[in-house]
C-alpha cells in the first residue's frame, strides 16, 4: 500500500534523478560546444561583390 511517506520518497528520488540528468546533459552540451569551437573556423568572405545597375 502506498503511504504518504512512500509517495514523498518516490518524488524525492525522481527529483534527485532529474537534477543529475539535467547536470549531465548540460555538461555534455558544454563539452560538445567546446569541441565544435575548436574545429570550426570563422567564415569570412573575401570575395569582391559586383553590383550591376
Amino acid at each position: 500500500m502506498l503511504t504518504p511517506d512512500k509517495i514523498t520518497e518516490i518524488f524525492c528520488v525522481v527529483d534527485d534523478f532529474c537534477k543529475e540528468f539535467a547536470f549531465s546533459r548540460n555538461s555534455l552540451a558544454r563539452i560538445q560546444v567546446t569541441q565544435l569551437r575548436g574545429k570550426t573556423k570563422p567564415r569570412h568572405s573575401h570575395a569582391r561583390v559586383k553590383i550591376r545597375i
